[in-house]
């Protein structure tokens, strides 16, 4: 078997959808599958968990990527030193999720850092998106957080374990 499903949750009208515990020295890499859509238009954020569900807020999270507007328009998305990293845009209407596929290397492990390569594409509003993110630090991580900037997210999330 290829990936293992860790975990499948699904959230309605929740204002933090964590995914505690998913990350382990079973697997390497993992892959998560998010299609949420919120109760305001804005977008949602991924915090990661360290120990005990603690999340790791400080400004390590560095964002490299662009993204398609639906006039053919690419944009330049970088942004350094943040403390959470950007998931994707959610429009309001529950019907139309918005979806991302995120890949996460190495989360589990103080001997590099973690690095997460995203697709993402906002039923909101038709934006595809390519956030990537670098994570400047060499912690452990064992879960994550997705968060809405404001309001509530329903949807799914799936967490994967990719096998060597």
């Amino acid at each position: 078997v290829g990936q293992w499903l860790i975990k499948s949750s699904t959230f309605t009208t929740a204002a933090t959808c964590p995914m505690e515990s998913v990350f382990s020295s079973s697997y390497q890499n993992y892959r998560i599958l998010a299609s949420l859509a919120g109760s305001a238009n804005n977008n949602h954020n991924l915090t990661f968990y360290t120990g005990t569900n603690t999340e790791y807020a400080a400004a390590t999270y560095n964002r490299y990527g662009f993204y398609l507007t639906t006039g053919g328009a690419f944009t330049n998305f970088y942004l350094a030193s943040q403390n959470v990293a950007f998931v994707n845009n959610h429009g309001t209407v529950t019907a139309n999720k918005s979806t991302s596929e995120i890949i996460i290397f190495s989360p589990n492990t103080t001997a590099s850092r973690t690095n997460m390569h995203s697709t993402a594409q906002s039923a909101s509003d038709g934006l595809a998106i390519w956030p990537n993110h670098m994570i400047d630090t060499t912690t452990a991580f064992t879960g994550f957080v997705i968060k809405p900037v404001s309001g509530t997210l329903t949807g799914t999330i799936q967490v994967y374990g990719l096998r060597n």
